[in-house]
């Protein structure tokens, strides 16, 4: 773009334009094809009027011929091999419906092995005799032809060749020759050239192959897509093993060069097998197969990295090319049977193109290995597994078996259609290579077209297989594939010659397309209407593009205003048509005419953030309007801005100086420059770091409001020094921080409107704090009970107030959290409790008793805040204990309790929902004293159950059988007291003995048992709590054992206990007394005996022996009756 040049500074009438052309190659000639420059008129409109084609980006069918764009003749191509990148092999056009009118016929070694391209009527031919390129007429008739042009020698060529819209491409494949076997082992350097299209005399560079690899053959052709030449390669060696094995041992590769110097795009790809093949490209993928026979032999590889996509374990593949229909990928692909000289197998198979996996596969053929490799075909060894590539057309694929069938099969299922046997011989003829087809078929008009090594050319209906003519018959047979341009086949036979058969049938293009180059307007302009001038003939369909080839305005119209655009670069693109041939639209000129538009963005506005940060690097937003075109997104900017200050203020003049010496020696590392002026000398006041880009939202050229993003802008000494030249400050102006600091102003934003309108924002100051504040809690409401951990309170409101302070920006807010524990050990997550903003007296109002942590968190007006875990860890939290509940004591204040002489001890159950803290007592059965007596003190658990004793100075002074009152005061830590005046503990003393006495048997002796002893027993002051019982025996009322007791007795009511006795010393004498026990722990005191009773019962046992017994008596006596009677 030369409209910056500035051509303010005198009068131009004339720009020259000069090159220097040079090359380290001498065999190589630097070319220019044309050159020139184009204008327009600052203020008016841009135009073109087709003096030249430097203002279009493409034509399509389209040609500038005499000042106008008129529709091309129509004539065909078939720039590569398979025809395009697909290798689908299926011409648009017609071809010869029979082999009788032969064309064209030349002597042999025109051409060769490599199949013949045709582009823009000439056909390119690489001659395998004299080791050349030809461009021939393609409409040369007859037996001889001039060549038009013959380009340099070049080595043996088995591929077809490749133009572009520039080249002509050839890659040579010598290999080692298999008829001296003294090359077996050689190297081969094959190469890649480059001859121009419109002068193949002249080659525009070459390849050769720089690997580690010191031997490379090219077999395959190559094929070109977005400005990278795909090739295959070999090592093109033969070793001994190889040949017998009929396999190639070598690794191969896939190449990838640029198109217009011919230096490698990405590394080769190394396949694990030699590859022969034609690659295939679609979808941002290329497609490559190789001779692999134990792994993968086909590839997906990324055609912008080179990168591996997927693999798949086919089977050997051999020269065939890869097609591409819909979704699949056809190839065909050997098995083997023995790995050495054996049978083989061919099938077809179809692989998804996203994965690599199988679709369905078919059997096609069986062929026996070669032995002997032809000379004429030496890389047909390897590739006897399948040389001829499928063709696919209306959901069939053709495809031509080794063996010499051809098959018609079903593309979505597999399924074969049709078969038609070209070549059957025998194993012989196989061996020697005559009876393979090698040459791939090609389809025009439903006709497919097929050549074979026999010399033949057969044309078959692809929905029937039938015959639709006589086939032809050469004078050699075919390697070379058929092609078939504007009605007429050309193919080459083994020999050289070329054969064209039929009539030329050009089919007319009708339509065509016409793309503009980018189109800007000028600075301070903006885009007013479009105007065309074209012939009444035809039609003329104008759309207007971006940048990118997406339509932004559809069918416009001569003088259609387009101001409504969203893009400062557009393209114009007309679609011209006609109806019949005898139309010859015509298009003159274009224009695009431009209006004044010299509103510069502004409005600038919600910057974020604003006034202090707390993170030194920062992502900085500002709002920004354009009234008219809507903003250019691409254009925006930012910078900071920065001063240099002197440590001593005295020598700031001097630090200027240096600083203007920088900047003047080492422009290009500063931006912009705010200079003021001393003494009549302007130093810089305020530095720029170099613009760097922003981005916008929303991300749509021409949006009227958008928000600019600068992402990671260093707003801090610290982190701008790591973007300044540092290096070149300290060595002029000394060291940093001890001679000058850096102080950095704010950032400025920097955007242009689409019309090329520039405006820059103020410098904003952002103030970076990145410290937090401190805050701390205070306690206005005392604390019932401090320890060393926590402060007690009874109350569920504490008056508290929080100290916080800021170094910097100034406190936001504080915030009060807090922990909740039942227990002081298991806590909560931290919760909000309340906003204290303003931080002052506040209350802290818990829901529960238990254990609380409270933290205040402050928050300054850059964002910085206190981590609430590092807080807590180093024990900056305040810690509280809230108990509002009274301690409990649990007892039947209904019952008074008996004590005797001795000073009591009581056992009682205290309680508190927290921690009970002290117990104390009073006792009298009067009034009551300010006197306590402790019964434990800092208990510090929520259970007491210990046994204490009452004072025994205070016991003696207990009258007997009076009822007295103990009554508690049960403190907790929250200073929660419960004195128990209500209910009191009841107690009395009772220093009487109880009395007893049994109650008289009604016999002195027992026949039975249990015996019934019953005993009445009286208290004069408390209660009888027990009686026990006590006996002792006698066998003969004379000698006793001393005495036992026997058990406590059963209450039976109206003072009475109950014993059943059960004798336990057997029948005998038994002698009792009763002791009976009083409440306040008094025991009557007995000895001797009181009564004495007799026992003469017989035991079960003994009765039912005497009764058995007595029974045997009596049966005796009557059976002895019996006896004496007789």
């Amino acid at each position: 773009d030369l409209s910056r040049l500035d051509l303010s500074t005198g009068e131009f009438n004339t720009l020259k334009l000069r090159a220097n052309l040079t090359t380290a190659d001498t065999s190589i000639t630097p070319k220019i094809k044309r050159w020139g420059i184009t204008w327009q008129k600052y203020d008016a409109y841009w135009s073109d009027n087709f003096s030249t084609d430097l203002r279009v980006d493409k034509l399509e069918n389209l040609e500038i011929e005499n000042n106008s764009v008129n529709i091309t003749l129509g004539r065909a191509n078939w720039p590569m091999f398979g025809l395009n990148l697909k290798n689908v092999r299926v011409s648009p056009g017609v071809g010869p419906k029979t082999f009788d009118e032969l064309r064209l016929k030349t002597p042999s070694g025109v051409g060769g092995y490599s199949s013949p391209i045709i582009v823009d009527g000439v056909m390119y031919v690489v001659s395998n005799k004299y080791n050349v390129l030809y461009a021939i007429p393609a409409n040369a008739t007859g037996k001889i032809v001039e060549p038009l042009q013959t380009s340099s020698k070049i080595d043996f060529v088995y591929g077809s060749p490749l133009a572009t819209d520039d080249f002509i491409i050839v890659a040579t494949s010598n290999s080692s020759a298999l008829k001296n076997l003294k090359s077996v082992l050689k190297d081969v350097k094959n190469k890649v050239y480059a001859f121009y299209r419109e002068n193949i005399s002249e080659k525009a560079w070459e390849y050769s192959y720089s690997g580690a690899e010191s031997s490379i053959c090219f077999s395959g052709s190559p094929v070109v897509h977005d400005g990278k030449i795909f090739l295959t390669a070999w090592s093109g060696r033969y070793k001994l093993a190889d040949i017998l094995s009929g396999w190639g041992e070598s690794k191969g590769k896939l190449i990838a060069i640029d198109e217009y110097t011919g230096k490698p795009v990405w590394t080769p790809f190394e396949l694990p097998a030699p590859s022969l093949c034609t690659p295939a490209v679609d979808s941002g993928m290329v497609f490559v197969g190789c001779e692999n026979i134990n792994g993968s032999s086909l590839f997906a590889i990324d055609e912008e990295s080179g990168k591996l996509i997927w693999e798949s374990e086919v089977g050997p593949i051999g020269r065939i090319a890869p097609v591409i229909s819909d979704d699949k990928i056809i190839v065909t692909y050997a098995q083997l049977s023995t790995p050495v000289i054996g049978q083989a197998t061919t099938y077809l198979a179809a692989v998804y193109k996203d994965n690599g996996t199988l679709a369905w596969d078919v059997e096609i053929g069986n062929i026996t290995l070669s032995t002997k490799y032809p000379a004429d075909r030496p890389f047909l060894g390897h590739l006897e597994i399948g040389s001829s590539t499928p063709v696919v057309y209306d959901n069939k694929v053709f495809v031509a078996s080794p063996d010499g069938t051809i098959y018609a099969i079903n593309a979505t299922s597999g399924e074969i259609i049709w078969e038609f046997e070209v070549s059957k011989e025998s194993i012989i003829s196989q061996t020697f290579g005559t009876g393979i087809i090698y040459s791939s078929p090609v389809i025009a008009d439903n006709i497919l077209y097929v050549a074979t090594q026999t010399g033949r050319i057969y044309a078959l209906d692809i929905y029937t297989g039938i015959e639709i003519c006589e086939s032809f018959k050469a004078d050699a047979g075919f390697i070379s594939s058929p092609i078939v341009v504007d009605g007429i086949l050309y193919i080459c036979d083994n020999s050289g010659k070329i054969y064209a058969f039929g009539e030329p049938k050009i089919q007319y293009n009708m339509q065509g397309k016409m793309i503009s180059n980018i189109i800007r307007p000028p600075v301070s302009k903006w885009w007013h209407n479009f105007y065309t001038e074209g012939s009444l003939e035809g039609r003329f369909t104008y759309s207007i593009l971006d940048e990118n080839y997406n339509v932004l305005l559809y069918d416009v119209k001569n003088g259609d205003d387009i101001s409504s655009l969203k893009s400062n670069k557009i393209r114009l693109c007309v679609d011209i048509s006609r109806s019949d041939v005898s139309q010859n639209p015509k298009l003159n000129s274009w224009a695009v005419s431009f209006t004044n538009e010299t509103d510069i963005p502004g409005e600038w506005g919600n910057l974020t953030p604003q006034g202090y940060y707390n993170k030194e690097i920062v992502n900085c937003t500002i709002d920004v309007k354009d009234k008219t075109s809507g903003l250019d997104i691409s254009s925006a900017k930012y910078a900071v801005n920065y001063s240099i200050i002197a440590t001593n203020a005295s020598l700031q003049p001097v630090i200027d100086a240096l600083v203007k010496l920088i900047i003047e020696e080492n422009p290009k590392q500063f931006g912009k420059i705010v200079n003021y002026t001393s003494f009549g000398e302007e130093l810089p006041l305020y530095l720029y770091t170099e613009w760097a880009k922003a981005f916008c939202i929303p991300s749509i050229n021409g949006s009227k409001t958008v928000t600019i993003i600068a992402y990671n802008v260093p707003l801090t000494s610290d982190t701008l020094r790591n973007k300044l030249p540092m290096q070149l400050f300290d060595k002029y102006l000394g060291e940093y921080g001890k001679d000058y600091i850096v102080y950095v102003n704010g950032v400025e934003f920097q955007i242009s409107d689409l019309a090329g309108n520039v405006n820059n924002s103020a410098t904003y100051e952002i103030q970076i704090d990145t410290k937090p504040p401190v805050s701390n809690i205070t306690f206005i409401s005392p604390p019932a009970f401090s320890d060393s951990t926590y402060k007690w309170y009874g109350v569920n409101n504490i008056s508290l107030t929080v100290k916080a302070e800021d170094d910097k920006s100034g406190l936001s807010e504080v915030l009060l959290y807090y922990k909740y524990s039942e227990n002081g050990v298991n806590w909560s997550d931290w919760e909000l409790f309340a906003n204290l903003t303003p931080y002052e007296l506040s209350s802290f109002s818990p829901v529960y008793d238990g254990f609380y942590k409270l933290c205040s968190i402050a928050t300054d007006a850059a964002g910085n805040y206190e981590d609430i875990d590092e807080k807590e860890e180093k024990g900056n939290v305040s810690l509280i204990v809230v108990d509002t509940h009274k301690p409990v004591a649990y007892y039947d204040p209904e019952v008074e309790h008996w004590y005797n002489n001795s000073a009591p001890q009581i056992k009682i159950n205290f309680t508190d929902n927290i921690a009970l803290k002290s117990i104390e007592y009073q006792l009298s059965n009067a009034t009551w004293e300010s006197n306590w007596i402790t019964v434990a003190d800092n208990i510090g658990g929520k259970f007491y159950n210990e046994t204490f004793q009452i004072d025994n100075s205070i016991w003696e002074e207990i009258e007997p059988g009076l009822t007295y009152y103990l009554i508690f005061k049960i403190s907790d830590y929250g200073d929660n007291r419960n004195i128990t005046t209500e209910t009191p503990y009841k107690i009395g003393k009772d220093i009487d003995r109880p009395r007893s006495q049994i109650q008289a048997f009604k016999t002195k002796w027992h026949s039975s048992l249990p015996i019934k002893v019953t005993v009445k027993a009286m208290d004069s002051t408390s209660s009888v709590s027990k009686v026990l019982l006590y006996y002792r025996y006698s066998p003969d009322n004379k000698t006793w054992t001393e005495w036992r007791l026997y058990r406590e007795g059963r209450y039976i009511g109206n003072y009475s206990w109950e014993w059943k006795f059960d004798a336990p010393e057997g029948n005998g004498y038994y002698e009792f007394y009763a002791v009976a026990n009083d409440e306040a722990g008094n025991v009557e005191y007995k000895e001797g005996y009181e009564i004495v009773t007799g026992v003469n019962a017989l035991p079960l046992t003994q009765i039912i022996i005497a009764v058995v017994l007595l029974l045997i008596a009596i049966i005796l006596a009557v059976y002895i009756l019996a006896v004496r009677r007789k």
